[in-house]
């Protein structure tokens, strides 16, 4: 859920004024995201003669959380900026949602994770599979907000 995520501080969004990015245009975002990796999925399901073993499926670039903001801030037009939470601040806010404690505290160490970028590795798994590269950031943020 976008709102637990963003006031957990997962990826959250916030311009340095009063106004914050919409839920509802998060939570697509967030979908938006999550499409090409599905999309990748499916062709490598389908394909015929795996090439490979392991497809590792990435955006065509690693884009870090106060990066993201910079992308969202530039494509708006607002100003935006990522602010970090503590790996036990954000365990105990997902845990506050609802989460079992168990739960929150593998999130918080997997939000860390991120945070240190163990996770920002860029493959051309996805190209290789669906036969084009995969549309970067900016042009998903883009997309989204420009309805």
């Amino acid at each position: 859920h976008a709102q637990a995520a963003r006031l957990a501080g997962v990826e959250r969004l916030e311009d340095a004024g009063a106004h914050r990015v919409d839920e509802h245009l998060e939570e697509e975002f967030l979908l938006d995201c999550c499409l090409q990796p599905i999309a990748g999925r499916a062709a490598a399901a389908v394909a015929p003669q795996p090439a490979q073993d392991v497809y590792e499926l990435t955006g065509a670039e690693a884009v870090d959380s106060a990066s993201l903001a910079a992308i969202v801030s530039r494509v708006t037009g607002k100003p935006i900026r990522y602010e970090p939470v503590a790996e036990a601040d954000y365990a105990k806010a997902l845990e506050g949602f609802g989460l079992p404690g168990w739960l929150a505290v593998e999130m918080g160490n997997m939000y860390t994770a991120v945070a240190q970028g163990r996770f920002a590795k860029v493959t051309g798994d996805f190209a290789r599979l669906t036969g084009h590269p995969p549309q970067s950031v900016e042009a998903q943020v883009a997309a989204l907000f420009s309805n």
